[in-house]
This record gives structure tokens, C-alpha cells and sequence, in this order.
């Protein structure tokens, strides 16, 4: 009995981290955009600036109350919530060719559909 329990211990780390795996390959590289360890990511070739506004108006946009906002030269970082109290965390990163990566969380295990809707309102406030 022992061993089938210490089985059931080894087995399942293995089958939820190939389900990590299976997330990651899913999202990789799907038009633009890259998912890995619960962040949506997308590089846009506008400045920090740009983004950082087209960041701001999309929480707006989506009715997401800010928590928290703080940006500088090395990049940017704003915490907010949705109504049901969901920690939402968007990241961005300058790139040395002038691009910025803008990293998304939703939740604590990260919510893809909701992360995508993020970083198309984000895109479309980047659009003139």
C-alpha cells in the first residue's frame, strides 16, 4: 500500500508539470504573443511612454480599479483588480531596440483569455 501511495506522490508532480508544458507550446509564438508560467506577454514597437499610456487607458477601458502605478526609465509596473477582487499585474520591460514588452498576470495561476483582452485593449490604444 505504501508503494502505490508513494507512486501516486511521484506520478502526479510529473502529469501537472506536462500540462505546464502543453500550456506553454500553445501560446508560444500564437500571433505575436507568448504564454509561459501564468503570463501573457506581447512586444509592441512603441517607446515605454506610449505603452505605459496605452497601459493606463486599457484598465480604464476595462473597468479595473487601480491598485497601484510606478514607472521609470528602467520600466513600468501597474497593479489593479477586477470587480471580484482578482489581482491583475501588468509589466513593462523597455527592449534595447526601443520596443517594450508588456507582461500580464491575471490571478494567481494566471488567466490567458482574460490576459489576451488585456493586451488587445492595450494594443488598440496604440493605434492612432
Amino acid at each position: 500500500m505504501k508503494k502505490l501511495a508513494l507512486a501516486g506522490v511521484l506520478v502526479l508532480p510529473a502529469f501537472l508539470c506536462s500540462g505546464c508544458f502543453l500550456i506553454i507550446g500553445a501560446g508560444a509564438g500564437a500571433g505575436g504573443y507568448s504564454y509561459v508560467k501564468g503570463e501573457l506577454s506581447r512586444t509592441y514597437p512603441e517607446g515605454l511612454d506610449a505603452a505605459w499610456s496605452a497601459s493606463q487607458k486599457a484598465v480604464a477601458s476595462l473597468a479595473l480599479k487601480p491598485v497601484s502605478q510606478q514607472k521609470d526609465g528602467l520600466g513600468g509596473k501597474i497593479e489593479a483588480e477586477r470587480a471580484d477582487g482578482t489581482k491583475i499585474v501588468l509589466k513593462l520591460d523597455p527592449g534595447e531596440s526601443g520596443g517594450v514588452t508588456v507582461r500580464v498576470r491575471v490571478g494567481l495561476f494566471g488567466d490567458q483569455k482574460a490576459s489576451r483582452e488585456i493586451l488587445d485593449k492595450i494594443s488598440s490604444n496604440l493605434r492612432p
